[in-house]
């Protein structure tokens, strides 16, 4: 039996809003796959057989992320989508190793919403940790936002303070979250990621404290 007939069928049905232009709007384009020559790969993120012309079927695989089954030599290979349309579509002058998805949604595979990124940075836009962390995307931050760059014996990137909205934000460069607090014993704590990579639950009331104290 052929294993690759498992993945030849319909492609997944995902929907794609989440960039500036949805894959309607958008002129799908297809090239090679390096290393499987009988494939290639869309912009919009859908996998093709050359010889058969039919889209592969595509799964979610453990970690959340869509892959899809190629067949080479009859060697079948387990693949990344995001990895395939950014090797495919997005140049790599930094030779970064890991593909970070934009918006945080690991089935939107349109390469207008991959970047080619560094561990560190691919670890700034995660929209979640072991805390469970809440957020919401705003436009941009107060004007009078204060980063925030330690707390408890932690140093922090990316992390603003507003006084004025009595709010914290998280700004990795690409896009700005509101962080909203969560309520643990009897204050309030937002769920944040150090540069040292650690998570930790910051207190609100000691955070406007130890800003305070240093102006």
């Amino acid at each position: 039996m052929n294993k690759e007939n498992n993945y030849e069928e319909q492609s997944y049905d995902e929907e794609s809003n989440y960039s500036e232009l949805t894959q309607e709007e958008l002129i799908e384009e297809y090239r090679d796959i390096d290393d499987f020559e009988n494939y290639e790969v869309s912009n919009l993120g859908q996998v093709k057989n050359k010889t058969t012309g039919r889209i592969l079927k595509q799964r979610d695989s453990n970690n959340g992320y869509l892959v899809v089954g190629l067949q080479q030599n009859k060697i079948q290979k387990i693949c990344y989508i995001h990895r395939l349309v950014a090797q495919a579509f997005l140049e790599n002058p930094n030779n970064y190793n890991e593909v970070d998805h934009v918006d945080c949604v690991k089935f939107n595979n349109n390469v207008q919403n991959l970047r080619w990124v560094s561990k560190s940075d691919n670890c700034k836009n995660r929209n979640g940790n072991s805390f469970g962390d809440k957020f919401i995307f705003v436009d941009q931050l107060p004007e009078d936002s204060i980063e925030v760059y330690y707390y408890s014996n932690y140093y922090f990137e990316g992390y603003y303070w507003s006084e004025t909205l009595n709010q914290l934000y998280f700004n990795n460069g690409v896009r700005i979250r509101e962080v909203i607090p969560v309520k643990h014993g009897q204050c309030y704590v937002c769920c944040c990621r150090s540069k040292q990579n650690d998570n930790i639950q910051m207190s609100m009331i000691k955070l406007q404290k130890g800003l305070f104290n240093n102006q």
